[in-house]
């Protein structure tokens, strides 16, 4: 099957799951990217570009760093939480954020958009997973099988659903606006955090580079730590600022994120990555790719749920 082909299936896909369990229009979104990280964005734009296409009243976008007040929304109103691969102890913030959401709003439906779970500790799993199986009107999306199937040991099955990541929604049409020619041979995306896989090798006489908007250097990442510095402090005129910040993300830090990835990756023919949404960005622009796993098994289990039979995609095995 071609990439654009395996786009519109997984767009369908991602229809198909989670409009049955959508039963309100207002909602709002929890843990959104306040950071650096493209690929965060990537699902960020797709939620978005999802809400907009099912005539969703998004009321308010909160970040990883803030959390809604119990009584500031409608019970009515569904809570979705953020997609990605940070439900886990590798990214335990996020994990607790989510089981605030579980204690404040017990009334509200809460629908997890597609996440990889992943728990270095069995007791980290057992705590977080039983504190959210206790709200009975919570929906969990599995961006793969093995987290699917993780899930399904605390939660009932039909509160589990298997979801491929949301950056598969992305407007394709408003992201192809920020291509460039392509000019260049091979490009190879190696991660250098908490998921990095020490077992790959990457040769030295290739493109080598992890995502650009790692480089503090840039003004727009440099303005954005200065914010999330601030944060951490109490400051008089809280609200305002928060407001600033939020109009900064959601006006024009994400789109440069997105932007600045494009840039990245479309110069290229061939994309070697062991970043998921490094694989996932370069299959939305017609790239070749080649997906090297992450330190435990996210991508390969991610290739080997949703992309096995797409042509242009594949999965390196050592």
């Amino acid at each position: 099957m071609k990439s654009q082909e395996k786009i519109i299936q997984l767009r369908n896909l991602i229809d198909e799951q989670l409009t049955p369990i959508i039963n309100h229009s207002e909602c709002i979104l929890v843990g959104a990217p306040y950071y650096h990280n493209i690929g965060d964005h990537l699902i960020w734009r797709g939620i978005n570009d999802f809400f907009k296409c099912h005539h969703m009243s998004c009321r308010h976008t909160y970040s990883c760093f803030h959390h809604p007040h119990e009584g500031s929304i409608s019970q009515e109103c569904i809570i979705f939480f953020i997609g990605g691969g940070n439900i886990g102890d590798i990214y335990i913030d996020f994990s607790k954020q989510l089981a605030r959401i579980v204690e404040l709003f017990p009334e509200n439906r809460i629908i997890i958009f597609p996440q990889t779970v992943y728990y270095q500790e069995k007791s980290n799993e057992q705590h977080f997973l039983e504190k959210y199986a206790q709200h009975k009107n919570l929906f969990f999306c599995a961006r793969d099988r093995t987290t699917q199937q993780l899930l399904k040991q605390y939660l009932p099955t039909e509160r589990v659903k298997l979801v491929p990541d949301m950056a598969f929604y992305i407007n394709l049409a408003w992201l192809y606006g920020f291509t460039k020619d392509t000019t260049k041979d091979t490009l190879t995306i190696a991660r250098n955090d908490g998921e990095t896989n020490d077992s790959i090798t990457i040769s030295n006489d290739e493109n080598v580079a992890d995502w650009p908007t790692y480089d503090k250097d840039l003004p727009s990442v440099s303005i954005n730590l200065w914010f999330i510095r601030i944060h951490f402090y109490h400051i008089p005129l809280r609200t305002a600022y928060d407001w600033s910040w939020n109009m900064f993300q959601t006006h024009y830090f994400s789109k440069h994120m997105i932007k600045l990835g494009v840039a990245f990756i479309s110069p290229y023919r061939h994309i070697r990555t062991t970043r998921l949404h490094g694989a996932i960005l370069a299959m939305l622009l017609n790239k070749e790719v080649t997906v090297f796993d992450n330190s435990y098994g996210k991508n390969k289990h991610f290739y080997e749920t949703w992309l096995q039979d797409a042509n242009e995609i594949s999965l390196y095995c050592q």
